[in-house]
């Protein structure tokens, strides 16, 4: 498994310390529920369910790997007729530790919407703040997506 590690020495004339290094071991356990249901021919609801335990292991010590939440979920709701289409997308990642594995992150709940019309807008709180983001629809456009707190 490869995974940061903060006391790593880094190479010669490079400041600092850690490196991506691979670890000893890794033990990953879990279960995932996926389902899809098409309501009507222009409605359709998915969604899934992740529950992960994931360890690795550095000098025979064991250690909660980072940047992967124990807890996932996800709910999909799309609308389409004839040349539009809407759709809705909520997303929920539990705490997990931050890519040093040292500080619990806290968990989020993310939210984009987006329709044949005007592209995509993400809605998503993260240590308790709430940010918009908005993506026009062509990649032209891009330069004027705005991405602000709440």
């Amino acid at each position: 498994m490869i995974v940061y590690d903060w006391e790593y020495p880094r190479q010669p004339g490079v400041e600092g310390t850690g490196a991506y290094t691979n670890r000893d071991e890794a033990e990953t356990e879990g279960a995932e529920f996926a389902f899809g249901w098409h309501i009507t021919d222009t409605l359709i609801l998915s969604g899934t369910y992740t529950y992960c335990e994931s360890r690795s292991k550095k000098n025979s010590e064991q250690f909660r790997t980072p940047q992967i939440a124990r807890n996932k979920a996800n709910l999909d709701i799309s609308y389409t007729h004839d040349r539009f289409s809407f759709n809705i997308h909520p997303y929920y990642s539990g705490p997990g530790l931050r890519w040093k594995g040292d500080i619990e992150m806290e968990e989020y709940i993310r939210i984009w919407q987006g329709d044949s019309a005007s592209g995509k807008v993400s809605v998503f709180t993260a240590e308790s703040k709430t940010y918009l983001m908005i993506k026009p629809k062509k990649a032209q456009d891009m330069s004027s997506r705005a991405f602000m707190p709440l």
